[in-house]
């Protein structure tokens, strides 16, 4: 149960934010720190389940930057990036291409740190049986997809955008989606002929191969998303001071030195935070061009 409510609150992050750290209390006087959660990172869960999800970031941060955090629910992107630069919240937790939604709109937002798994392979695929005659999704229309629970959003955002025809939805162009715990539980039903494709993350996919390299034989990839933006931690210039911007950075990139940080980062499918790669903001224009919000034109 500890695992599935973990899943659901960080997805993207792959839970980015769980590691626990100590339980001591925040300095007197300390300023209040809200940290805002995306809505399509809570998926639905309220406020309190996601309050108690996020307690050992609300306790790490405490502990190793002296300011008293409190965890809130940030509604969608543009939302999240309008309480960013309102000052209403001071740090905001977005998948890579809603961050880059964001930061279109308010371009002070900037990265404290990005999320990177083990493979850096920010992408989703499509997979078939390695017999299928199929080339492109074009030819799955009226079959079985498998969307497995465990995938972050870029996995459906790139399934609404390329695998179906631009007029269709995901419920109108297969005749039946799936919704497996997991990648390997999707794959195995591709496998199995219980699905005719599954969607699911690259690094995913990877650990399968490596897990079941005899029935990955089995099966192939169709077809692979762009590679897209690695989450991110972020705040707006001037709004949150740098000194603080700089504690909470320091404290994230040196998560993985705690045993307990590194057990959940990995439980979590976290391999580290980074601090955004060069040219991050082009990397951010690529994806927006790419995957623009559903209300651009």
């Amino acid at each position: 149960m500890r695992k599935v409510l973990m899943g659901c609150v960080v997805g993207l992050l792959g839970g980015a934010l769980l590691f626990p750290g100590g339980e001591a209390p925040a300095q007197a006087n300390a300023p209040v720190v809200k940290i805002a959660v995306v809505s399509t990172l809570t998926r639905g869960l309220p406020a309190a389940v996601v309050s108690v999800a996020m307690r050992p970031l609300k306790a790490y941060m405490e502990s190793e930057t002296g300011m008293s955090g409190d965890i809130v629910l940030g509604g969608d992107a543009l939302k999240l990036g309008k309480k960013l630069e309102d000052d209403t919240v001071q740090i905001g937790v977005f998948h890579g291409h809603e961050f880059a939604w964001a930061k279109k709109k308010f371009p002070k937002l900037e990265p404290i740190v990005v999320c990177l798994n083990a493979s850096q392979n920010v992408r989703a695929v499509q997979i078939v049986l390695e017999k299928s005659k199929a080339e492109s999704h074009a030819e799955l229309k009226g079959t079985t997809l498998a969307l497995p629970r465990e995938n972050r959003a870029f996995c459906r955002l790139y399934a609404e955008r390329r695998c179906i025809t631009p007029d269709s939805t995901l419920e109108k162009y297969y005749k039946k989606l799936t919704h497996p715990v997991d990648c390997e539980d999707a794959l195995d039903a591709v496998r199995r002929g219980k699905a005719d494709s599954a969607i699911v993350e690259a690094s995913l996919w990877e650990g399968y191969q490596k897990d079941k390299p005899f029935w990955a034989k089995f099966l192939r990839v169709l077809q692979q998303s762009e590679i897209f933006p690695p989450g991110v931690i972020a705040y707006r210039q001037g709004k949150f001071s740098a000194k603080q911007a700089g504690a909470f950075r320091d404290a994230l990139l040196n998560a993985g030195k705690h045993p307990q940080g590194k057990e959940v980062m990995k439980t979590m499918r976290v391999a580290a935070f980074s601090t955004a790669p060069e040219k991050f903001g082009d990397i951010l224009e690529a994806s927006y061009k790419a995957y623009p919000p559903p209300t651009a034109k």
